[in-house]
């Protein structure tokens, strides 16, 4: 046995609170390379943990909460003796600040976490299903204060989250039994109980809560069932019922809400499932106005007719709907994820490969417009192991959406049952449990392990690609890392061009642009630059077939090494770049093609 907490291998440096249509191109969704992909998403540190209270070295993650500087807070846990917990706070580069016990010494399951202004982090869960849980430690590992209360049923789950002013807390779970009522437990900043009311979603049987969501004014909204209606309602402070919605799908056969978000203009959105004919489940996903309208809500089957699961749901920045979950068929569960236009709820669905399990959970972390990292579990990884996974989507007119991004250890080593969040910083924070090895050898049971990759560099799509005269529209796409003075290590590819054409990528340092150019849409904004002329190749010496491509080492060209007289700023750090490709179509009214754009920023 391994009695205490390990560094990873080699000396590297190494929710829960979540927030913060075509096939998909399934191979190369599956097949990228993680050495490649790394480069653009660098894994900044990982640490492991093996509880000293561990019995045989399975430990794990509960639940995470991160500061916009990068420090991490984590619950740990162990399964031997079950339940046993710890607190870590790891520091910007992994290190280990402190471990600390407090709180019951088993059968505890810490899920949600929060940091306040004054980097305080709180910690709230359930012990033996029937008791909640909460306490807060200060930034230096020492105990503010720890309650517990009573929950009267055996499958009771605990939510909890701080509100906008970070001034306030509201933690909700189901309290009584029989005609069960749910609690509320509203904190002030120092952990003052300032109320305790409950209320009761369904008056005459059974409720249940799934998730919990702050608005902007302090209410708080839950999702769950209400007997075998699907239920959202919205709570002021108090724990008065401020309006209340009831969903039991189509068919009328029963429905479930499961996950939440808020967005900062009020609106809400609920995703979960709803009972179909055949006993299993399709997707459910409504959007409330702040007032408790609905705005739409579509019912969707995943894309394999097996029974689906939600597993999360975001806004975008651009306010579309995220939303994250799985597919379970005879024999593996199949990751979707799909993309509601903001306005209408029109879905765009992207679904993963039926040889491949995605294990739960999955969360949706938002980025930038169009855009979201997908966190889950994946098996086969390496070596038929599972692995954390990473997966950047974005979304393009036309196109519909797509990974752009894959990233993950990919060693070979199990890492599953994953927590994520993604701080102010675009900093990616995953927690589960790894078999690594560490310096002292193979741990063949489960070891607590935290990571953290730095997305901030990551390369955007945005803007919509021509469709050329045989309907393909070009992508737009990169590997690597756009590093200043590297003569070698950024790629970028156009694809899905007419073969055998000449083209080339145009640039600019002004911004982005959205401007009718040549019968498409010129995304860059003057003045424009360009690279030299590149052929396009392909696969046959005629046209009638989109497989060719504009494939430039974009670092040797900014080094000068292709000629082309690049723009100086192109090898400054801190330049933002936005470019896109232009190609030769003879048969097109315009005779040329424009793609989408991409923008990067030059990276130390």
């Amino acid at each position: 046995m391994h009695d205490g907490p390990h560094s990873a291998p080699n000396g590297r440096n190494m929710k829960s609170s979540r927030r913060q249509r075509t096939a998909l191109r399934i191979a190369a969704w599956m097949c990228v390379s993680c050495m490649e992909s790394s480069a653009q998403v660098p894994l900044q540190w990982e640490h492991v943990y093996v509880l000293p209270e561990a019995w045989d070295s399975d430990c794990g993650t509960f639940a995470l909460a991160a500061t916009p500087s990068g420090v991490v807070y984590a619950c740990l846990y162990t399964g031997a003796p079950q339940g046993a917990t710890r607190f870590v706070k790891l520091g910007e580069s992994g290190n280990l600040a402190w471990s600390k016990k407090f709180g019951p010494s088993s059968s505890m399951r810490y899920r949600a976490a929060f940091v306040d202004a004054a980097d305080n982090v709180t910690f709230v869960g359930t012990r033996a299903a029937t008791e909640v849980v909460a306490l807060s430690l200060a930034p230096d590992g020492s105990l503010r204060w720890l309650e517990s209360f009573t929950a009267g049923v055996a499958s009771a789950t605990v939510f909890a989250q701080l509100d906008a002013t970070q001034q306030r807390s509201l933690s909700v779970f189901v309290e009584a039994v029989g005609t069960q009522r749910t609690r509320v437990l509203l904190r002030d900043a120092s952990g003052t109980l300032l109320a305790s009311p409950t209320f009761e979603l369904n008056p005459t049987g059974s409720e249940s809560i799934r998730d919990l969501c702050l608005d902007a004014a302090g209410n708080a909204v839950v999702c769950g069932t209400a007997g075998a209606l699907g239920v959202v309602a919205k709570l002021s402070p108090s724990g008065a019922i401020l309006w209340q919605h009831t969903a039991d799908g189509a068919l009328q056969l029963g429905a479930a809400y499961e996950h939440l978000a808020c967005a900062a203009d009020g609106s809400i959105v609920a995703l979960g499932t709803t009972n179909v004919a055949g006993g299993s489940k399709d997707t459910l996903t409504t959007l409330f106005d702040a007032a408790g309208s609905v705005q739409w809500t579509v019912e969707a089957d995943a894309g394999f007719g097996g029974s689906d699961s939600a597993r999360d749901v975001a806004f975008a920045s651009d306010g579309s709907v995220w939303s994250v979950g799985h597919a379970q068929l005879a024999s593996a569960s199949s990751l979707f994820v799909a993309r509601h236009e903001r306005g209408s709820g029109a879905v765009e669905r992207a679904t993963g490969s039926t040889a491949t399990n995605w294990f739960q959970p999955a969360f949706a972390l938002p980025t930038s417009a169009g855009q979201v990292w997908i966190a889950a579990s994946v098996y086969p990884g390496p070596q038929t192991q599972t692995r954390a996974e990473l997966v950047l989507f974005d979304y393009l007119p036309g196109q519909g959406i797509a990974p752009r991004h894959t990233t993950g250890r990919g060693d070979g080593t199990n890492e599953f049952h994953i927590e994520a969040l993604i701080s102010a910083g675009q900093r990616i924070h995953v927690g589960g449990r790894t078999d690594m090895p560490t310096a002292l050898g193979v741990f063949f049971d489960p070891i607590a392990w935290n990571a953290q990759f730095d997305a901030r560099g990551i390369p955007t799509g945005y803007c919509s690609a021509q469709a050329n005269s045989l309907g393909c529209r070009a992508s737009l796409t990169c590997s690597g890392l756009p590093r200043a003075g590297a003569a070698s290590g950024f790629q970028v590819t156009a694809s899905d061009l007419l073969d055998h054409r000449v083209g080339l990528f145009v640039y600019g340092t002004s911004g982005a642009a959205n401007a009718p150019f040549q019968g498409g849409t010129l995304c860059v904004a003057p003045p424009l630059r360009r690279t030299p002329l590149l052929d396009t190749g392909g696969t046959t010496s005629t046209s009638g077939v989109c497989s060719g491509a504009l494939i430039l080492d974009w670092s040797a060209f900014t080094s000068g090494t292709l000629g082309g007289a690049p723009a100086p700023e192109l090898a400054l750090a801190g330049t933002a770049v936005h470019l896109q490709a232009w190609s030769r179509d003879a048969q097109a009214s315009s005779s040329t093609n424009l793609s989408g754009a991409l923008r990067y920023t030059v990276l130390p």
